[in-house]
């Protein structure tokens, strides 16, 4: 006689029904799967700092909107969801009706003023939740689920900082000639999705290179903000400039000219076209400066004119006949005359542009970035091919302007000497 099959007990209600509530939570925590956030660890009490001490960061929980915003900027193939849809006609109306908030415009129509202003406030705020998702999902107990979605949501917080800090600019520093004139680049040139839609809508929507931002290796919830440069940041943009000028140096250069290294290689963009200049930021301050200038002639005039008269009564010329030192050199370089440079390279490179990144910085991404936002300012009020000056014996400013898609000029004659020129056509 065969003996009768039983159903297998799949759901292993009996053994379940044996065990504690507390040996099943002993076994769930040796799994690789990390526990779902619970209403106990929410209501602890936050870590309160003594005088001494820094405040410890607390991770905040995902909200339900924060999941909605997942969605939506994840919608379907060839459909974003409505938050999306919105942040994009919000961006494309911003652009298109920059020129009422442009520096030359002196506010003839305030009504028009105060809506763009407004609509770009709420633009922003939209920007921040995507930002604030990001860092709520990058500190998630579940890791499984975040390595599976990080890439994505990197991804699109690194184009909607950029779109960001584009806004800013617009609302404070555009010209009312601003243009927005989409490129001659190929549909395949573009990524899908809804990063890819705001690449369109950036002024330099061909340089893909800028904004292919591989995630790390290592997912980190850790936020920089890009914005435009304002009066009050000279001092810290000097700091960096001078930190970064040799890190083979200890202590501070030229310590009896602290300021001479920052009036030599960014004071004239500071004072003669501080509208060009962005700065990047962390939770510490100031870590990273780009600035520019639209069109170099001009801007070397104003120079001879203004920057470098004050800076030689500053600095008094050395003695050129005696063995110089480096600080000495750079003295002098105030008081003797520079050659222009080729017209025929300046017809091809008319923007000069310098940026640099504190080297506690380790994300690659920021910097370009921040190429991103000074190359959309310069070609929004015309420029087609921006070009920076480099020391030839500098070869971590070679090697950062390289990775940034940069590269070395052919010499020609009336090229400064001792300097290399990287350019970039836009």
């Amino acid at each position: 006689m065969t003996e009768e099959l039983k159903p297998m007990d799949t759901d292993k209600e009996s053994s379940a029904e044996s065990k504690s509530p507390e040996m099943s939570i002993q076994e769930d925590s040796g799994s690789d799967i990390a526990p779902m956030q619970t209403d106990e660890q929410l209501n602890k009490e936050p870590f309160v700092p003594g005088p001494n001490e820094k405040p410890l960061y607390s991770a905040e929980a995902l909200t339900l909107e924060d999941l909605t915003l997942l969605a939506e900027l994840f919608y379907l193939p060839y459909e974003h969801g409505p938050k999306a849809v919105q942040m994009l006609k919000e961006f494309n109306w911003l652009r298109a009706n920059s020129s009422v908030v442009s520096v030359n415009s002196k506010g003839k129509e305030p009504q028009k003023v105060s809506e763009w202003r407004a609509r770009a406030e709420k633009f922003e705020e939209m920007c921040c939740s995507v930002i604030q998702m990001f860092t709520r999902l990058s500190n998630s107990a579940n890791r499984t689920i975040l390595y599976d979605l990080y890439p994505y949501i990197w991804d699109i917080k690194s184009i909607i900082s950029m779109v960001k800090s584009f806004v800013q600019w617009l609302g404070c520093r555009s010209q009312s000639s601003a243009q927005f004139l989409s490129g001659d680049q190929e549909p395949w040139a573009f990524r899908g999705g809804l990063a890819g839609e705001f690449q369109r809508l950036l002024p330099i929507d061909g340089a893909n290179d800028l904004f292919y931002q591989p995630p790390p290796a290592m997912p980190t919830s850790k936020i920089y903000s890009i914005r435009p440069y304002f009066p009050e940041d000279e001092p810290a943009v000097y700091k960096i400039c001078r930190e970064m000028y040799n890190e083979d140096i200890e202590g501070v250069p030229f310590p009896e000219q602290p300021d001479l290294i920052g009036d030599r290689l960014v004071g004239g963009f500071l004072t003669l076209s501080p509208d060009y200049g962005f700065v990047l930021e962390d939770n510490e301050g100031i870590c990273g400066y780009a600035l520019g200038t639209v069109d170099v002639k001009p801007f070397v005039k104003k120079c001879k004119m203004s920057w470098i008269p004050s800076m030689q009564e500053k600095y008094n010329k050395p003695d050129s006949e005696k063995d110089l030192s480096e600080a000495e050199k750079m003295m002098l370089s105030f008081h003797e005359e520079e050659e222009g440079l080729p017209e025929s390279f300046l017809s091809n490179f008319p923007s000069l542009i310098k940026v640099d990144i504190h080297g506690k910085v380790t994300d690659p991404s920021v910097a370009k970035s921040m190429m991103g936002c000074l190359l959309s300012s310069i070609k929004a009020n015309g420029s087609h091919g921006a070009f920076c000056e480099v020391r030839q014996n500098d070869k971590r400013m070679l090697d950062f302007y390289s990775k940034l898609g940069c590269f070395e000029v052919a010499k020609m004659e009336g090229f400064p000497k001792g300097v290399i020129l990287m350019g970039r056509s836009l």
